[in-house]
């Protein structure tokens, strides 16, 4: 993979349709994977890209800088192709820090409703309510400052609990201190929990005086992550790969990934589900049987170094699942409209049957057309009689009355 630039930072969407990367010179480079073309390339920021983060709904990406700013972009504005020309700009920017941005975290749910953690080297970690509703300006989302939590020493690295209950923030001193934040208070008696970020807007926690609840590594943290098992991950400079238990803090297991005197740092690392095949040889097994047919693998292209300025004819390859033992209905148009258009034989014995019912039909409807004809006749008679007699009398009582 040769890059436009050097990368600090890179992501790819849930979906893997997107790869977006962060440069220091604050360009963001943005491709589609399943043809390798570079979509857009643009200046996002006046200062280098520390992190990158995409939104599980594939539709928006975040970037935090130097500049102390933190951006919320849509990728649909980016690749419109109406607006090629014009350099994109984010649909929200986030301005309460006042050092570098050095973690982002993206809570659950639609980016317009959902929250954004973000931790800084000016020893804060901030919670942001992003909602589409309260937004006075159409074109975009609002934010409201929920909670801000405040360090002696810069964040560096920050992960977030999925059900947000609670967030482990890195500090930067080189004892590898990790201090656990709980987003809800304890309970104390028959008082209930609350949550630290919906009591006063913009409210200011300090872990000044609070009990140390932290984990300490002994080397300088370099990488977090959660896992889908209540662990905790954390890489270090030294190239160990701690993990932790996120209920009693206690190291569980140490990885050493490098034999070397001299290991390079963890700069990443994350957990995902065990795929059926990483190299498409894998034999598939349905319902105790296997099958010959190896497990199809989506194809992943060569990513482009320069914008094409072809891009529209680009060819992309998609990749259909095979169903050999699915069942389909029969269906002949032709046999439906035979039976619609084209009269059924009937036996000669029955015709002659319908056809002596259709004239005994026809006569009782003629005789009862006749009697309807003479109760008309007679209604109007008597209607003209009493119209008669009435005029008749009207006229009587002017003549007496002159």
């Amino acid at each position: 993979m040769v890059l436009p630039e050097k990368m600090s930072c890179l992501d790819v969407d849930h979906n893997a349709s997107w790869c977006a990367a962060g440069a220091p010179s604050g360009r963001v480079y943005l491709w589609e994977l399943a043809s390798g073309s570079l979509f857009k390339s643009f200046a996002a920021h006046y200062r280098g890209i520390r992190v990158l983060r995409f939104h599980s709904d594939g539709q928006t990406f975040v970037t935090g800088s130097d500049d102390s700013v933190i951006s919320i972009w849509s990728i649909p504005r980016i690749v419109d192709y109406e607006s090629e020309a014009e350099i994109p700009t984010p649909i929200h920017t986030l301005t309460d820090h006042t050092l570098p941005i050095s973690a982002l975290c993206l809570g659950v749910g639609p980016l317009t409703s959902a929250r954004i953690f973000s931790a800084s080297l000016d020893g804060t970690v901030k919670v942001w309510c992003i909602d589409s509703h309260t937004s006075s300006d159409a074109s975009g989302p609002s934010s409201t400052l929920l909670a801000t939590f405040t360090f002696a020493v810069p964040v560096v690295e920050l992960v977030v609990d999925p059900l947000e209950r609670f967030l482990f923030a890195a500090m930067s001193g080189d004892q590898g201190e990790i201090k656990l934040i709980r987003m809800y208070t304890e309970k104390e008696g028959d008082t209930a929990s609350k949550s630290l970020a919906n009591g006063i807007l913009g409210e200011i926690h300090t872990d000044a005086g609070a009990p140390a609840k932290m984990i300490i590594t002994g080397a300088k943290v370099t990488a977090l992550a959660l896992t889908s098992t209540a662990r905790l991950l954390v890489g270090t400079i030294q190239g160990h790969i701690n993990i932790y238990d996120t209920t009693s803090l206690q190291l569980i297991k140490t990885i050493h990934t490098s034999q070397s005197s001299s290991p390079l740092p963890i700069i990443f690392v994350s957990t995902l589900s065990k795929p059926v095949d990483l190299v498409g040889h894998a034999q598939l097994h349905v319902n105790g049987t296997q099958h010959d047919e190896s497990a199809p693998i989506r194809p992943v292209m060569p990513i482009a170094r320069s914008r094409d300025t072809k891009g529209k004819d680009r060819e992309v390859s998609l990749m259909l699942p095979k169903q050999p033992n699915a069942s389909y209905i029969k269906y002949d148009p032709l046999e439906d409209h035979a039976a619609f258009c084209t009269p059924a034989a009937l036996p000669l014995s029955g015709a002659k049957a319908d056809l002596e019912d259709s004239e005994a039909r026809a006569s009782r409807l003629e005789a009862e057309v006749g009697t309807l004809r003479e109760m008309l006749d007679k209604a109007k008679s008597i209607n003209d009689a009493m119209w008669e007699k009435m005029l008749q009398q009207t006229a009587a009582q002017a003549r007496s009355q002159v």
